[in-house]
C-alpha cells in the first residue's frame, strides 16, 4: 500500500466507523441474533461495490454496547493488518445515530463523521472520510435476518 492513489486500504476507511461505543438512555436496542452487514466505498481512487459480511450478536453483546450492529469491525482482508482507531460515544437516540473516529494506518490519519437512521432490525449509516487533501463516502446498512444459525 505505498502508493498514495490508493488513498488506504478498504479495511483502514472502513475501521473508521468501528470504535465507537452507545450513549444515551433512550437508545433503542438492536434485535439480538443475525445481521448482514453491508459496506460501500465512494469517491475514492480505491472505491468499491458493495461488500456484505454476516454476524451474529448476542442479548449479552447488546447490553454491553447497544450499538454493536454499527460498531463491528470488517473483517481482516488476507495479508492486512487492522488499523488502530479510536472515537468518540456512538449516539442512539430516537432513531437517529452518530459519530466521528479517527484510524491510523501505514498511509496515515483518516478522520471520518458518521450519521444515520436505525430501529431494532435495521440501520442506513453514511460516512464522510479525509485523509489528507483526499475525501470518500463509506455507506453502511444493516439489516436483521432472525435467530443465529448454529454452526
Amino acid at each position: 500500500m505505498p502508493k498514495l492513489p490508493r488513498l488506504a486500504s478498504a479495511s483502514l476507511l472502513t475501521s473508521v466507523m468501528i470504535a465507537g461505543t452507545a450513549s444515551g438512555s433512550t437508545a433503542t436496542p438492536f434485535k439480538p441474533g443475525a445481521w448482514d452487514i453491508t459496506r460501500e466505498m465512494k469517491g475514492s481512487p480505491r472505491a468499491q461495490g458493495p461488500q456484505t459480511e454476516r454476524y451474529c450478536f448476542t442479548e449479552a453483546q447488546l447490553q454491553a454496547d447497544p450499538a454493536a450492529p454499527l460498531n463491528v469491525p470488517p473483517r481482516p482482508r488476507e495479508g492486512r493488518q487492522a488499523p488502530q482507531c479510536t472515537a468518540g460515544p456512538t449516539t442512539v437516540t430516537d432513531g437517529k445515530a452518530s459519530f466521528s473516529a479517527t484510524c491510523k494506518g501505514p498511509m496515515g490519519s483518516v478522520k471520518a463523521n458518521w450519521s444515520g437512521t436505525y430501529s431494532a432490525t435495521s440501520f442506513a449509516m453514511t460516512g464522510t472520510m479525509k485523509m489528507g487533501f483526499m475525501s470518500a463516502r463509506m455507506i453502511s446498512t444493516g439489516r436483521y435476518l432472525g435467530a443465529c444459525s448454529k454452526q
